[in-house]
């Protein structure tokens, strides 16, 4: 039987990701094997937190942009400039980029 490992990724979503807490926060992460952090266009600010705090040299960033949930947000030129957009915020010139779709 083979086994298989949880991929553990930390949500920068919530109101304890800031500046302030960013650097401890990687440090636990690191500390216990987490090797992402997930972010998004729509978590104010925490791209540009990961950005300046260094996280996206120390982890994997997967972000989402928001084109799903305004209409006519979803073109290609879109997508593309948003993801530029984040990764200037994110101080990296690699993400892992989805698209968040309303349900």
């Amino acid at each position: 039987m083979s086994q298989q490992s949880i991929k553990v990724v930390y949500g920068t979503a919530g109101a304890l990701f800031t500046d302030e807490n960013a650097p401890e926060i990687y440090k636990i992460l690191e500390e216990n094997g987490c090797k992402n952090v997930d972010t998004a266009q729509l978590y104010e600010g925490k791209e540009a937190v990961i950005g300046r705090t260094g996280g996206a040299k120390r982890f994997i960033v997967d972000t989402k942009e928001f084109g799903g949930f305004k209409a006519k947000m979803a073109t290609k030129d879109g997508i593309v400039k948003r993801g530029q957009e984040s990764m200037e915020k994110l101080a990296t010139d690699q993400v892992v980029f989805m698209e968040w779709h309303a349900s």
